[in-house]
């Protein structure tokens, strides 16, 4: 089935580039950089090795980073509660020009989100549509209780 969304991918593209371009994958970029050093050349894995990095380390180095990427997703949505907590569903934009409230967070967890799916090749519209399709065939409530 066709939803119409078309632009989601754009949108996940375009938090990834900036987050990019921001620094906030500098580490994670480093660390798969370390990895390939150590899977090509032999020595550069002796030399890492003598201090304790072998590729297990740097696998769980990246594992870290990725959670905090999902504690940040979290946090967003923990902002978005407090919004809704002092104003409601309202929104305002800061004499700055930075946007605030219920909208605002929501957008917050949305780049973020898609600036992660974007940055581990997860094809965000797609697994939205299918999950969409799926939800479509389950019990009300998914069978729970709330």
């Amino acid at each position: 089935m066709s939803y119409g969304f078309g632009r989601l991918n754009e949108l996940c593209d375009r938090a990834y580039n900036t987050s990019k371009e921001h620094g906030f994958w500098d580490t994670f970029d480093r660390v798969k950089t370390i990895r390939a050093a150590i899977l090509a050349d032999y020595n550069a894995a002796q030399t890492l090795a003598h201090f304790g990095i072998d590729d297990e380390f740097l696998v769980e180095l990246e594992n870290a980073i990725i959670a905090q990427k999902l504690a940040l997703i979290t946090s967003e949505v923990a902002e978005a509660l407090e919004a809704h907590r002092e104003s409601g569903f309202a929104g305002h934009t800061r004499e700055d020009g930075k946007p605030e409230g219920w909208g605002s967070e929501l957008a917050d967890v949305g780049v973020r989100l898609g600036d992660l799916a974007t940055k581990t090749g997860v094809n965000l519209e797609q697994e939205w549509v299918n999950k969409a399709d799926f939800n479509d065939t389950r019990p009300r409530k998914h069978g729970k209780r709330y």
